[in-house]
């Protein structure tokens, strides 16, 4: 025991002994000074570790942070027991480099003015040297092929303390360019200043980046020229991000943030808002397809509505399959709507005239010959009124002979209108003068619940047209007023001056400089779209069998066209 204690305190290596279970801990005078009040949980550590063994351990050490050790752990005779006797030596930072290096998956380098003095395997993969011995002495800007003095300064030397990364350019022995990302810091080697750098291959990553932005300014392109914006929906968050060129399409400030999802339904128009959210649950909810696609209106900034077609991806899911992201394109297709409305309006238009054309030809020449009768017979009524006595009996039956013809000759000159053969005579006239006339003769055709109001534009006002059709036109109109409102009502009769682009949303194309609105409105049960749709039809009536032709609005239909003018509709059941 006296020989070992005097060997225990005279080497210059810590060294501590510890007996199994709870037995006592001791330690050489260098361990002691070394560990100071961490002695003892030093050796607790000792005791979970298994001779015959050599493990690297950051220890706390007296009065210092802690540092890197090398434990080598035997089992030694001690006083005739089994003993466990650990020699701890700290590690110089050169030590610490290589084994940290060695396994290092990224090359590894150290130099002195710019010769290497250490590397790891990593680093002599990466620059295509046969093993680490040969590139110590090197000058490391050779070796990565920066010697030439334009380009000396791509290998920055870092300040005393910190680190700097940059990326350099690395051409192979075949040729290829691989690029490098440097960490490069300050360190002591041996006592001496020195330069560490980590070297790690990064071309994928930056012919990644270098892809991304390609296809990032592709998509810039292709959107600029279908003039289109992106979006990106965070479903977790529930926020919307859109593009800049969205915000100044709609009239907004752009901001990067994105919008909250609910800022975005309220610029969904409420009538759209449904087909919206439903075309974008089925893609997020699971469905075999991840797309949708949505044409709906958003309210611009000036108050507007205008309509946007939006495609949508779902491209990120969790592990569950739960949506995550969702990205998309948006366009404006405010003018194609236009013109898809106009094009279904001149549509129907031309279905409508067509539709009168040929029930006006066989109309037209019907009612041509059937006119001929009927003035023979006003003819011979009127001869026959003129023979006979005020008291003659069969007086009365003639004259309803005459008035029935007369009637009669009234539904021949409507078919004749319609047909476009009876001859008129357009000149310029005062529509409030017909108003006028018109406003006399309903007295007779309106009963005392129904009330007339005119309401005449502010200015005269003078049109080209047939004075005796659309004496017609507004009789007609006002006939069909009346049976709308079976309990009473309102009617009116007004004319105004119309701007051209008043008229051009109104639909009124091709529409002079000049345009006066003659309008009759009424407080009736209004009409549904079905109804609306088939209003100047010939022969279509809504009224019982027997009250009437169905002729009343075909008439008024072809009188104001060949009169050069518009019709325009606006009703609703109850309006």
């Amino acid at each position: 025991m006296g020989s070992f204690r005097d060997i225990f305190e005279a080497v210059d290596a810590a060294l501590v002994v510890v007996a199994p279970g709870d037995g006592p801990l001791e330690a050489n005078a260098r361990a002691r000074e070394l560990f100071g009040e961490q002695l003892a949980a030093f050796g607790e550590r000792v005791r979970t570790l298994v001779a015959p063994a050599s493990v690297e351990l950051v220890l706390d050490a007296a009065g210092k942070r802690p540092f890197s050790a090398l434990v080598t752990l035997r089992t030694a005779q001690v006083d005739g027991a089994d003993r466990l006797v650990a020699s701890i030596r700290e590690r110089s930072r050169e030590e610490r480099f290589a084994t940290l290096a060695a396994g290092a998956a990224e090359g590894m380098v150290v130099h002195e003015g710019g010769l290497i003095v250490d590397a790891n395997a990593a680093f002599a993969r990466l620059v295509e040297a046969a093993d680490v011995e040969r590139l110590t002495g090197q000058r490391l800007l050779e070796v990565l092929g920066l010697s030439g003095p334009p380009v000396q300064p791509a290998l920055p030397e870092p300040p005393d303390t910190g680190e700097r990364t940059f990326e350099i350019p690395f051409v192979r022995r075949d040729g290829s360019r691989r690029w490098f990302e440097v960490r490069a810091a300050a360190v002591t080697w041996l006592g001496r200043p020195a330069r560490s750098a980590r070297v790690l291959d990064v071309s994928e990553r930056r012919q990644a980046a270098v892809d991304a932005e390609a296809l990032e300014r592709r998509l810039s392109l292709a959107l600029a020229a279908t003039a289109e914006s992106n979006w990106e929906w965070n479903y977790a968050t529930q926020h919307i991000f859109y593009s800049a060129t969205w915000y100044e399409l709609m009239g907004y400030p752009v901001r990067e943030a994105p919008m909250p999802f609910q800022e975005w339904l309220n610029l969904v128009h409420p009538d759209d808002l449904d087909l919206a959210l439903e075309r974008a649950r089925t893609a997020l909810t699971r469905h075999p397809s991840p797309r949708f696609e949505v044409e709906m209106r958003m309210k611009a900034a000036d108050g507007t509505w205008r309509w946007m077609f939006t495609r949508g991806n779902v491209v990120q899911r969790d592990e569950r399959g739960d949506r995550l992201l969702v990205v998309g394109t948006i366009g404006d297709i405010t003018e194609r709507k236009r013109a898809e409305a106009e094009r279904a309006r001149l549509e129907g238009e031309l279905r409508q005239a067509q539709k009168l054309e040929s029930i006006g030809r066989l109309a037209g020449g019907v009612a041509h010959d059937f006119n001929n009768v009927l003035s023979t017979v006003i003819g011979n009524a009127n001869l026959a009124l003129a023979e006979l006595r005020a008291d003659d009996p069969l007086r009365e039956l003639i004259a309803d002979i005459e008035t029935a013809a007369n009637s009669a000759a009234q539904v021949t000159r409507q078919l004749l209108t319609l047909s476009r053969k009876e001859v008129i005579a357009p000149r310029v006239i005062d529509p409030h003068d017909v108003v006028m006339r018109v406003q006399k003769l309903l007295r007779r055709l309106l009963s005392e619940r129904i009330e007339v109001r005119t309401e005449f534009a502010a200015t005269a006002v003078t049109i080209t047209a047939d004075p005796n059709q659309l004496e017609q036109v507004l009789l007609n109109l006002c006939v069909n007023a009346r049976d709308a409102m079976p309990n009473g009502g309102t009617l009116t009769l007004s004319t105004r001056a119309v701007s051209l682009e008043q008229a051009t949303l109104a639909g009124f194309v091709g529409a002079g400089p000049s345009v006066v609105q003659v309008a009759v409105a009424d407080t009736g049960v209004g009409m549904s779209p079905e109804v609306r749709a088939h209003l100047f039809e010939p022969f279509f009536t809504t009224k019982p069998f027997g009250k009437g032709p169905g002729l009343g609005l075909a008439m008024v239909y072809g009188a104001v066209t060949r009169n050069r003018g518009h019709v325009h509709v606006a009703s609703a059941p109850g309006q």
